[in-house]
């Protein structure tokens, strides 16, 4: 077969060079000169009695790319197993097996995931994608402890989310004991107490108020603590009678007792849910004023 643009330079007497024959019948069809040139390359590739009958014109264009030619020649009297159809027969998907491109039509394992892997190559879908198969319990069961503890780990880069997670495992009191046998482990949960306690005792001595700050009298001299540092005690551990004190004790107090109650919630339970409605009412207060 001559090469594609022939040995015959343009402006010699030849009327037209082979690609500009090739360029003028892909016009006349209505089709790429490129697709006419892989036809005419995949017809010189197999001799007209080497050609199968009965196979697809894209299944010989696929096995042309087998070099040898008694290899080629062979491979096509030797049609795969079609499972779908239970026949031995060429398919285009058969002979890019043979050859070792990929198929359309996953079939096996390792063709199911590679075309999955194509398919998530986007972060966002294999983020979505990840997240709905993990929801299913018969996936998990098949992930190896190895590659749970690779995921977690990659989830969990973000201390916030770590910290979460960590704090809700170690409420499980199998997981807790199992990890306390761990001398790093113990060694990193005993210091964490003791550079909590240390916090907590700095944040007393800064909220530490003398006694006359603290205590108030009725006007029958009974003496009683100041309702915003009553709603701080009881910040603790709210339960529904605090909340109840809390909203009807709040538009009682004013500005000054408000930003006293804020600044201590703030320091000794930061993202308290009072501190919202604290700083609306101090924001509404302002706009009035």
């Amino acid at each position: 077969m001559r090469p594609v643009g022939g040995s015959m330079p343009n402006g010699t007497d030849d009327l037209f060079t082979v690609t500009e024959s090739l360029q003028l019948f892909a016009d006349d069809i209505g089709v790429a000169r490129t697709t006419v040139e892989d036809w005419r390359w995949t017809a010189n590739r197999w001799l007209a009695n080497k050609r199968k009958e009965g196979v697809s014109f894209t299944v010989h264009r696929i096995l042309a790319s087998v070099s040898d030619d008694a290899e080629r020649w062979a491979a096509i009297e030797d049609p795969p197993f079609n499972p779908r159809t239970g026949a031995r027969q060429w398919t285009p998907d058969g002979a890019k097996r043979l050859v070792g491109q990929r198929v359309e039509r996953p079939v096996t394992l390792d063709e199911k995931v590679q075309a999955v892997a194509d398919l998530t190559r986007d972060d966002e879908v294999a983020a979505q994608v990840a997240a709905d198969l993990f929801k299913r319990p018969e996936v998990t069961e098949h992930v190896t402890p190895a590659d749970r503890m690779r995921v977690v780990t990659e989830l969990t880069r973000d201390d916030t989310v770590a910290q979460h997670v960590t704090t809700d495992l170690l409420r499980r009191p199998a997981v807790a004991r199992t990890v306390m046998r761990d001398d790093t482990a113990r060694m990193l949960v005993n210091r964490a107490q003791f550079d909590n306690s240390a916090q907590t005792r700095e944040r007393i001595r800064e909220t530490t108020l003398p006694y006359d700050a603290i205590i108030e009298r009725t006007a029958d001299g009974i003496p009683y603590l100041v309702p915003e540092l009553v709603l701080l005690f009881k910040a603790k551990a709210t339960r529904p009678k605090d909340q109840a004190d809390f909203e009807g004790v709040l538009p009682l107090l004013d500005p000054p007792r408000r930003n006293h109650l804020r600044g201590w919630l703030e320091l000794i339970h930061p993202g308290h849910p009072w501190l919202a409605e604290l700083a609306g009412r101090v924001l509404q207060y302002n706009l009035i004023a």
